[in-house]
């Protein structure tokens, strides 16, 4: 955990939270029926369900009924997401270092 970078971890939710609010809008608009059969909008718009995972599918009663819990549990998702991104981030270049300074004589 201490080789985690805290820049990159806001670089990362801040990505992630551009690319929740891209899908949200597709996926909204989808749902009032102004989508095609265009494989770009329906990916961006079936993205959504990736991005609202894990908070709304487990206190969906909870988003649904107020808009501010909704915006708070897509924030906590993201941060979730850009967390885990560099865990995985830093244990595979820690991973590498490893390899490559056994692997010297």
């Amino acid at each position: 955990m201490k080789k985690m970078k805290m820049v990159r971890i806001v670089k990362l939710f801040l990505i992630i939270c551009l690319l929740t609010t891209i899908s949200f809008f597709f996926f909204f608009a989808r749902n009032e029926n102004g989508h095609g059969d265009n494989f770009l909008f329906n990916f961006l718009a079936n993205s959504f369900y990736i991005f609202r995972f894990p908070t709304h599918v487990l206190f969906w009663k909870y988003m649904y009924e107020n808009a501010f819990l909704y915006i708070a549990g897509l924030a906590t998702n993201a941060v979730l997401y850009a967390v885990l991104i560099e865990f995985l981030i830093s244990y595979f270049k820690r991973r590498n270092k490893k390899g490559v300074a056994e692997a010297t004589p």
